[in-house]
């Protein structure tokens, strides 16, 4: 009997430490960001220390979207080329951790 209490109590911390990690891979998403006073308004439903995904405008420069936005010591993903690949989405994409500078 004692055994299968065991064997129930690891179940249980296995499901429950799954669950918990589903919703360590959230996403903040931000779509259509044209100039820098629209992203400082929709940048405020992102929490901090998540994983973030920028679309902006190509008039912005993602240097500046990186610095503001993105934690450094992680890794950012993002495109150098100005070619435009797909002529329904001409917005260039960052991926980082959000950790804001001010």
């Amino acid at each position: 009997m004692l055994k299968f209490f065991l064997i129930y109590v690891c179940i249980y911390y296995l499901f429950s430490y799954n669950l918990n990690n589903l919703y360590a891979d959230e996403i903040c998403k931000l779509y259509n960001i044209k100039t820098l006073n629209q992203l400082k308004e929709k940048r405020k439903i992102c929490k901090k220390n998540t994983k973030i995904l920028i679309s902006y405008d190509q008039t912005l420069e993602p240097e500046i979207l990186i610095g503001m936005l993105c934690d450094l010591k992680y890794n950012v993903i993002h495109n150098n080329n100005k070619n435009i690949i797909n002529t329904r989405n001409k917005s260039r994409k960052i991926l980082c951790i959000y950790n804001p500078s001010n």
